[in-house]
Formats: C-alpha cells, structure tokens, sequence
C-alpha cells in the first residue's frame, strides 16, 4: 500500500472516530440537560441553581455518578427527587446505609414527608428524628448511627424555576451547615447516569496492581516457553534477540507496577533449569551448588563468573530492587550464558 492510501485511510479513520465521539457526546449531553431535578440541567425543573448556590457559599461541591461504595468519608450528599428504585436496590441501600452510619450526611430532598419513610426502606434504620428548619415546610432530621439523613419537603419548590423564592434556598443552606461537612456531593447516580460498579471498581486500586502483575507474569512466561529464531547479534556488549526486546520492553512496563523482580526470578529460575540440563543433570535430582561448581570447570563457562552472577540475581530477587538498569544488566548476563549453552 502507497504512503499515500495509507495517510488518507488514517485521516478516514480520524475523521469516523471524532465524528461517532461528538455524537455520543452530544447525546450525553441531551440527556443531562433534559433530565428534571438533575444538577446538570438549568431548565426550569432542572437543579442546577442548587449546585450553583452551594458552591457560591464556599463548599467544595462536585457530582457523584456511581455507588454509595465509593462515596468518600467526611462527606455531604446531596440527592434531589432520586429515582427510589435505585435508592432502594438491595447493595446499594446496604453500602449508602454504612456510608451514613460511619458518620456522614445525606440530604434528601422529595416530596411530602408523610409518606418518605414508606418510600425510602433506610430509614426503618433510623433511631430518632427532630423536626428542622420548620419556618419553611415539615422538614426532619433521623438519626441514623454516627451520620444523618436531612429530609426536606415540597422538592418541586427547590428547582430553578420555583428557588426564587428564597425561602427553599435558605432552607438548603441551613441543612448543608447542619450536616457539617466543607465537601458536598450531588448525586447523579440517582438519576441514571454514571454507571454500576464494575469488577475492576470492587478490587479496588491494589487488586488492580495484583491483576496486571499476574497477567504481565503469564506474558512473560510465555515469552521465555516460546522457540527461539534467528541468530542473535551482538551490538555493544547487549544481545538483540526480538525476545529479549520484549523482555526488556515488558520489564519496564513491570517496572512501573512495582514488581520487576518477579520478572527477573522467572528468567532466573529458566536459567538454572538450562545450565543444569546443559552439565548433564537433565534426569537427576539437582544440587545446584554442584551445579555451579561444575559449571566453573566447564572449558566453555568457567570465564563467565556464574556463581557471582547468581549471587547478584538471588540478591536482587530477595531484596526486592526495583532498579531498571540493573534488571537489564543482569538479563543481559543471563541471556549471555544462555546463548552459549543454547548453541
């Protein structure tokens, strides 16, 4: 294919991709705007005043799109005539009644009061309430372990068209100061945007790590299993086979997830299965102290100073260094020694 065809392929491609993002986005972006009590939507029953107000009264307020799960301590939450469906769902009742009770603070605001303990199953968990902020409404506070559960009533009177009013957007502030949190969070989840947790969410940052670890681990594994080709070249002192490029390449990779020396023990723990198989050991029970021994007398080794080199690997595996160049220095003796039994 010419470099031309080539170019106008790419600029196709560009042009397809850039093209399906902004429609996606646009619609995304509907959504947001025509979604009633949403704080993303400044129509007239959209809640945009109310992120506005809170933030001009010095909170540091932002959106929350996913489960009660990953809601941070020290918190306010703000949720405007939720869907109940979702507040209601069986993990998420669990985890945003264990957010609260740690100590935070949930503001609901719906409809009529007399019916809200109906609707929303957390507050069969409430031990008491006290009646709030009653110069505007039938507002309550439950109790509910260490945190709180602020509901306000009449939640139509809190959109943009109807705030104007005042008196709900005083009523809003009071209940924001009551809940005694400086970082306040309106919930979006709740209005079915955001997304679910997914596996990679529950395992969290460390589990991640281990799973990219294990993954990189197989890679290699692979690697080091797979046949050999072509005759290596030797280009200052450092031997470029493609497999060893890939390793060298994959130890970076490894050494940004903190565990460079689980590559080098594979390559290792391969190397001292070969030297062995190579004095003639293939069958036996290895003694790799024999091993070594042997290989110092062996006429094509015993200029290679394996059991220093041994001595570096074992180090740098049991101490765990994370040092690139010296992984590399070490792969580069190991795979020296390798090519000679290998031949």
């Amino acid at each position: 294919m010419s470099r031309k065809k080539e170019i106008i392929i790419f600029i196709l491609i560009f042009l397809f991709l850039s093209l399906a993002g902004m429609i996606v986005f646009d619609i995304k972006n509907e959504a947001e705007q025509t979604s009633d009590y949403s704080t993303y939507s400044d129509r007239e029953k959209g809640g945009r005043v109310l992120f506005q107000l809170a933030r001009e009264m010095g909170y540091d307020v932002g959106r929350h799109e996913s489960s009660s799960r990953f809601l941070p301590d020290d918190a306010t939450v703000v949720a405007f005539s939720p869907e109940r469906n979702i507040v209601n769902s069986g993990l998420e009742k669990k985890y945003l009644l264990s957010w609260i009770e740690r100590g935070n603070s949930f503001v609901l605001i719906d409809s009529a009061e007399s019916v809200v303990g109906e609707k929303y199953e957390i507050l069969d968990e409430a031990t008491s309430y006290t009646k709030v902020f009653s110069y505007f409404g039938e507002n309550r506070m439950y109790n509910i372990g260490e945190g709180q559960f602020i509901y306000l009533k009449d939640y139509e009177k809190y959109t943009n068209e109807e705030i104007k009013d005042l008196d709900p957007g005083v009523v809003f502030i009071h209940a924001l100061k009551a809940a005694s949190n400086e970082r306040v969070l309106f919930n979006e989840f709740y209005h079915g945007f955001g997304k679910e947790a997914t596996l990679l969410d529950i395992i969290g940052f460390s589990g991640r790590l281990i799973l990219i670890q294990l993954a990189l681990a197989f890679l290699i594994y692979i690697y080091i299993k797979s046949k050999r080709f072509g005759k290596p070249v030797v280009v200052h002192e450092t031997i470029k086979r493609e497999e060893n490029e890939n390793m060298f390449a994959l130890s970076n990779i490894y050494m940004k997830a903190n565990a460079n020396s689980m590559v080098l023990e594979i390559v290792y723990e391969k190397f001292k299965t070969e030297l062995a198989n190579f004095l003639g050991y293939r069958y036996k029970e290895i003694d790799y102290n024999e091993v070594l021994s042997k290989a110092e007398n062996n006429v094509l080794l015993k200029d290679m100073n394996i059991k220093e080199l041994v001595r570096d690997c074992e180090g740098y595996i049991k101490n765990d260094i994370k040092d690139r160049k010296t992984m590399e220095r070490l792969f580069t003796k190991l795979e020296k020694i390798r090519r000679v039994i290998k031949e």
